[in-house]
């Protein structure tokens, strides 16, 4: 009696948790993703957190802006205006949370996901400037999946699961939360601030490469980093170069080239 109960209860919170979400689909002419009549039924207002968010059009962010999930459908663009602005997506349940049927443009703009610990799965060929990931088990989906600025890991504990994202040249790794190691990244730089903390399980081989072109300080902890069973593998162009570690680092193994 009791299981059952808990069972009943378990498929009603489930429910609720999409009670007051509501679905904006965009105007086949587009608009700016704030303005209420960029968006069918000419709403007072953009989308908010709580909020499901299907593209039909030309849209742009131009402001900070969230959703709980965001649908690019076939021959349409979301692209972000310049000025750094950010696009969260806060959703606590599985699922694919950003899909990518058209065109996304992230220009200097910023995505966050937050997912209180459960899997968010992006679709393939989603180009990222900056990613910040808050509690996230995050599956990049298949092949196409690139961060080219900086991927902060946030509050929480967050990972990557099922496949590997290709990392740009100007990448770099910001840790402000817990980040488990669970594939080969290639970086201009680590960071790990106070209260951060990287690792990499003991039975683990991943590999963490550094590429520099010229002298700099490349791997900073301020935090806690342990190298487990991975590599972390400092490359430069040039003998002359100097790449500094910064802090108490426990490297499971250095290769330097």
């Amino acid at each position: 009696m009791i299981m059952k109960s808990l069972y009943t209860l378990s498929i009603a919170l489930l429910l609720l948790s999409g009670l007051n979400a509501a679905t904006f689909t965009s105007k086949t002419t587009g608009g700016n993703w704030a303005t209420g009549s960029t968006w069918v039924g000419n709403p007072g207002a953009g989308p908010t957190s709580s909020d499901d968010v299907y593209i039909d059009g030309a849209v742009t962010i131009g402001s900070n802006v969230t959703c709980r999930s965001v649908t690019i459908n076939g021959s349409k663009s979301l692209s972000f205006s310049t000025g750094g602005y950010s696009l969260t997506i806060n959703n606590s349940n599985w699922g694919t949370w950003l899909t990518n049927n058209g065109t996304f443009t992230a220009g200097d703009g910023t995505v966050v996901i937050t997912n209180g610990g459960n899997g968010t799965t992006v679709s393939n060929n989603i180009i990222f400037n900056n990613l910040t990931l808050n509690n996230v088990q995050f599956n990049p989906g298949g092949t196409g999946t690139t961060i080219n600025g900086i991927l902060t890991i946030g509050s929480g504990t967050s990972y990557f699961t099922n496949n590997i994202p290709s990392f740009g040249a100007n990448a770099s790794l910001v840790v402000n939360g817990t980040y488990n190691n669970l594939v080969d990244m290639s970086l201009r730089s680590v960071t790990i601030n106070n209260g951060g903390t990287f690792f990499t399980q003991s039975y683990h081989t991943y590999i963490t490469t550094i590429n520099r072109t010229s002298s700099a300080t490349c791997f900073t902890n301020s935090g806690t980093f342990n190298g487990g069973g991975g590599t972390v593998y400092f490359k430069s162009n040039s003998a002359s170069n100097v790449l500094t570690v910064s802090g108490t680092c426990n490297f499971g193994n250095v290769t330097i080239e």
